[in-house]
């Protein structure tokens, strides 16, 4: 599967990079980081990313103009612009980083989700795959008892198979 790629731009030095150090040792399965610097640089490379931490200063008149979701890590200044608007989500610096990566997992998941019908056909393409190959995986091994067993013990066999599905052990 996939890493979501996530790009980050935290004004808070010391904040951020225990907060990337986190992510690297416990999330490197699930998020690829790209980190920035300079709002700019950020600004420039957003289509490669699926996401972006940044700081809540951030926020407001000094957003980053981008159609990908962004997280604003917030440390409760009120002083923030906090002008939500779609794809735009301020969360508790502060917090456990887990509740964080959640946040910032189910921000990717509503933007794919969102994003185009083509992602759910081919999700809906491959498990349909799948279970095709599931039943002729069944009928290949009802077929072979059929062979070998002949077909009354085939039928004793399914008897069985079916009260199991029903929960009649």
């Amino acid at each position: 599967m996939r890493r979501a790629r996530l790009g980050l731009c935290i004004g808070d030095r010391e904040y951020g990079d225990r907060f990337t150090s986190c992510l690297m040792n416990h999330y490197r399965d699930q998020l690829e980081l790209h980190m920035f610097s300079q709002k700019e640089a950020l600004q420039e490379n957003w289509k490669t990313l699926d996401a972006i931490v940044l700081s809540d200063d951030l926020a407001g008149k000094n957003r980053i103009e981008c159609e990908i979701p962004q997280i604003y890590l917030s440390d409760g200044n009120e002083n923030v612009d906090k002008e939500v608007e779609k794809g735009v989500v301020f969360v508790d610096k502060y917090q456990e980083v887990n509740k964080i990566v959640d946040e910032i997992l189910k921000q990717i998941g509503e933007e794919i989700k969102n994003a185009s019908g083509y992602v759910t056909l081919l999700v809906l393409l491959q498990q349909a795959s799948v279970m095709m190959l599931e039943i002729f995986s069944f009928f290949s091994a009802l077929d072979m008892l059929y062979t070998y067993l002949g077909s009354s013990a085939l039928s004793i066999v399914l008897i069985l198979v079916l009260e199991r599905m029903r929960g009649n052990k």
